[in-house]
């Protein structure tokens, strides 16, 4: 699932509750918000709706606004939670120094909401090289940054120097905070995934297991609750262990069932359909699989939408808010400064993506086309060698060029290349010929490298199946990237898009469209 659902808006909250100080009736109420926020997100907005601030509270309203902006986040309202959450840009000026980094820490929040990982770690870097030169206690702000950190970091697959930054993050968290069960749970549950995606059940399950322990103290808390039965799922899901899986499915979408928590749910349908198809229960599967549907397409539109309103704030606050900025003090620069080249980068990264729309456009029509033509070809056993390159870097004998692509022709056919662990060496082997002369035949007649080769097979296999057998069109994208021998969703994804232009549910629902026809 998408972890930066799993980090909450409490990391602005929960530092009210550090001090051992008596409780005002704002703390109180902003606890209670807490509460509701994680039993059904709409609970959670009427209660902070219902606190009353002054309009001279410039810090308690950016306690409020974070919480809003968590509780649309965990809706699948990803417009109205980006819109509350760069409202605070505007107000750092009335807020302590200390306090800024709040603003900071919203926007960065927000962006990992919408996938832009990139994006978010403009701003995450000079508050992690700030942190790290002051030597403080135990505070919630720091526990939250580094776990922020580790979360962009288990997103761009770089496992352990996540793990790294969930233990600094667990070494900031003040355990007399009565909130910081939340943030424990959080890093858990990270950590257990980060273990589940290196194959290491054993050591997730234990993480999950600790996560369901602490969970017993706050029974009402029915999103970790969830998330965790979905994590649990996906482990036996990978043993093979599919009617065990369902039942702790069902579990999970049981404690959320009268709440609007989207996006989990999205993750739940979308595990209890992989399950069904499997078990064979084709009704319930299709049920499943319709909800799965229906609500992505609602999450997408609303995480585009806000990727687009994201553009539009972030000019107007570089017209608007830009001279005022960099008229403040020097310590405050770093906020404004992050701010807009977090901004620019955005702009620039999604007029790049406008540019190549035509070029992706040209690319799907191409791929359509090869693909009408690409197995029809392979009934006809003769081989015929593709176009030369005029490039030579290796005097290969033509009879050995012509064993060698008769060999590579039969190896294509046998769908070895579905293999996880194919690679040059590998398949030089086979092919009992040298990694240089197979290097080469492939550059002169495939006109591509060994990796874009292969990766080549494997997705036009996967888009062939798809286009067949109805079957394949109900899988899930993580099963056809097991299928196809990619190590992971990710990986799949971004290889099926440079080979066909589009995303492999974009050519799923194309295909649909097409056999409706």
């Amino acid at each position: 699932m998408k972890w930066e659902q799993l980090f909450t808006a409490v990391f602005l909250i929960s530092i009210v509750f550090i001090s051992g100080q008596k409780k005002s009736d704002f703390e109180i109420m902003v606890g209670k918000s807490i509460e509701k926020l994680h039993q059904d997100p709409d609970a959670g907005i009427k209660s902070c709706k219902n606190i009353s601030i002054k309009d001279d509270q410039y810090y308690e309203k950016l306690i409020i606004k974070s919480i809003l902006a968590e509780a649309y986040s965990l809706k699948g309202n990803y417009v109205e939670a980006v819109k509350i959450a760069l409202e605070n840009v505007n107000t750092p000026y009335h807020l302590q120094k200390k306090d800024q980094l709040l603003i900071n820490l919203g926007v960065i929040k927000c962006f990992q909401d919408v996938d832009l990982i990139e994006q978010s770690e403009i701003l995450v870097a000079p508050i992690l090289k700030d942190l790290r030169k002051i030597k403080k206690k135990k505070n919630y702000r720091s526990a939250k940054v580094y776990q922020l950190y580790a979360y962009n970091l288990f997103a761009l697959k770089k496992n352990d120097q996540a793990l790294e930054n969930i233990t600094l993050s667990n070494n900031h968290i003040n355990l007399n905070s009565p909130e910081t069960y939340i943030i424990l749970c959080e890093n858990k549950l990270l950590a257990g995934n980060i273990y589940f995606q290196n194959n290491d059940y054993k050591t997730a399950e234990r993480y999950f297991e600790e996560v369901l322990a602490i969970l017993k103290a706050h029974p009402n808390n029915n999103y970790l609750l969830s998330t965790t039965y979905l994590n649990q799922s996906n482990i036996l899901f990978a043993k093979k262990e599919y009617v065990a899986a369902t039942e702790i499915l069902e579990r999970a979408l049981e404690k959320i069932k009268t709440a609007d928590f989207l996006i989990i749910k999205n993750e739940i349908y979308a595990g209890l359909a992989k399950n069904y198809l499997l078990l064979k229960q084709n009704d319930r599967h299709k049920e499943y699989q319709k909800k799965h549907e229906d609500s992505q397409t609602i999450i997408d539109e609303n995480r585009n939408e806000a990727i687009r309103n994201i553009m539009k704030l972030s000019q107007g606050f570089q017209t608007q808010n830009y001279n005022s900025y960099m008229a403040k003090k020097q310590n405050e620069i770093y906020i404004s400064l992050g701010i807009a080249l977090l901004f620019i980068s955005t702009v620039f990264f999604f007029n790049y993506q406008e540019k190549q729309k035509k070029k992706t456009l040209e690319k799907q029509v191409l791929f359509f086309e090869k693909q009408k033509t690409l197995f029809a070809r392979k009934e006809n056993t003769i081989v015929e060698p593709e176009k030369i390159s005029t490039k030579k870097t290796l005097i290969i004998p033509k009879e050995k060029e012509d064993h060698l692509l008769q060999k590579l022709h039969d190896f294509e056919e046998s769908k070895q290349f579905l293999a996880k662990n194919m690679s040059l060496p590998l398949l030089a082997a086979q092919l009992e010929t040298n990694t240089k002369y197979l290097s080469e035949v492939i550059r002169k007649f495939k006109e591509k490298n060994f990796t874009t080769y292969i990766n080549e097979l494997k997705i036009n296999h996967i888009a062939h199946l798809i286009s067949s057998d109805p079957t394949f069109r109900q899988y899930k994208i993580s099963y056809l990237a097991e299928f196809t021998g990619f190590t992971s969703h990710s990986t799949f994804t971004v290889v099926f898009k440079s080979v066909t232009g589009m995303s492999p549910n974009d050519y799923i629902q194309q295909v649909n469209k097409t056999q409706t026809r």
